[in-house]
């Protein structure tokens, strides 16, 4: 611990403040906000922007999204398609096979490292929801309102 009481604090306190470490943080700083000056004034953003508004306008009047995003009629019957007699089977040929990968997974080491890259990463989660691209798919990828 630095608190100034033994003689190589000093010294640690002077590398530190020499060091080429200490500029990473505003580098990274300035890069991001070069990129996002970068993305506001990009002709190629602007075009992506457009494209998917459009996209998105397209999307939300097409008659299936109409129909699979409406709300069911009171009267309607559910059905359990594990019961059926088409896909039921399907389902029942896949659910093993599903059941012992999630089970394998819990002690895969693949898993486990990316589990373990997705935490030390986590910082870049927030940058990257941050940006205008993850902007533009949230805009495109979010349901239609029930304004219809």
């Amino acid at each position: 611990m630095i608190d100034g009481s033994d003689p190589e604090d000093g010294a640690v306190r002077t590398a530190l403040r020499r060091s080429w470490l200490r500029a990473v943080p505003r580098a990274v700083r300035s890069l991001y906000r070069l990129g996002t000056r970068a993305s506001e004034t990009s002709v190629s953003v602007g075009a992506i922007e457009n494209t998917t508004d459009r996209a998105a306008a397209v999307t939300a009047r097409s008659a299936f999204v109409q129909w699979f995003t409406t709300e069911p009629e009171p009267a309607t019957v559910v059905v359990d398609l594990e019961r059926t007699r088409t896909v039921g089977p399907i389902i029942r040929f896949f659910e093993p096979g599903y059941r012992a990968l999630v089970r394998a997974s819990r002690t895969s080491t693949l898993c486990t490292s990316v589990r373990r890259g997705a935490k030390a990463t986590h910082p870049l989660h927030a940058v990257v929801a941050d940006s205008r691209v993850w902007a533009l798919a949230k805009r495109l990828l979010t349901p239609p309102d029930d304004d219809r």
